[in-house]
């Protein structure tokens, strides 16, 4: 099997300045429901931006905007031209294009016939991890065949995260079972746990990368001479000294 992927081969070239997560999400055959468990209990709030990439074939006409406008209060946009990327919305893309991410923006292109297997999935995950980092969240979701697999590896080793559908909690377990595959799954969790899962794990950066308070911030003394410590047990010394000679 061929499978062609056109990426840059310098990430700098991509890299994204978005100060909140990317979540990529890979699906193929049986995946409406598990998508839909996904986004049905995430918040509107959660302060991610979600891409929705399928696998399928270019002449399968995809209603899935349409059937995630049902389940979830965020913005769900079909992907028809460069558009930058904002939190909490939806993005969807047509099985005829496919699609990357280059400094915040999505970009789609027609998707061309080739004698190889194109991997639509995997093309997104790896400019995805190029561009966002360690603020590039991927998933797989049910499907056949291995798409996603690499990008999912290529998320991880640029310090993303990275998340499974449970091949039991799949209708088609081929694209999980790939992915696990790689040894690079961090999360293996049945839809229904990956949208509050991907909520605490934005809480928990959030929370990492905030900067410590200052001494006078939370009303602590400055801190004290580096010969402090040292005057102290010399102290201490002459006390129990003079305590002796009593």
């Amino acid at each position: 099997m061929n499978i062609e992927l056109e990426l840059s081969e310098d990430p700098a070239e991509s890299k994204s300045h978005l100060p909140f997560p990317v979540v990529g999400i890979g699906a193929s055959a049986g995946c409406v429901a598990a998508l839909q468990a996904l986004f049905a209990n995430l918040g509107e709030g959660s302060g991610m931006a979600f891409v929705v990439v399928m696998h399928l074939s270019p002449e399968h006409e995809s209603h899935i905007d349409a059937i995630l406008e049902r389940v979830t209060p965020m913005r769900v946009l079909q992907v028809r031209e460069p558009m930058h990327i904002e939190p909490n919305h939806i993005y969807v893309i047509s099985p005829a294009m496919q699609l990357s991410m280059e400094d915040g923006h999505l970009s789609v292109s027609q998707l061309a016939k080739s004698p190889g297997r194109r991997m639509a999935i995997d093309l997104f995950f790896r400019t995805l991890a190029d561009a966002q980092r360690e603020r590039a969240y991927c998933v797989v979701l049910s499907g056949t065949g291995s798409d996603g697999a690499l990008g999912l590896r290529r998320v991880k080793e640029c310090g993303g995260v990275t998340l499974v559908q449970t091949p039991e909690d799949a209708e088609y377990a081929d694209m999980p079972n790939s992915a696990i595959a790689t040894g690079a799954a961090d999360f293996i969790l049945p839809a229904v746990q990956i949208g509050p899962k991907l909520e605490l794990l934005w809480d928990n950066l959030q929370r990492i990368e905030m900067p410590e308070p200052t001494a006078s911030q939370v009303g602590l003394a400055l801190p004290t001479s580096p010969d402090a410590p040292e005057q102290a047990e010399q102290a201490e010394q002459a006390e129990q000294a003079e305590q002796a000679e009593q």
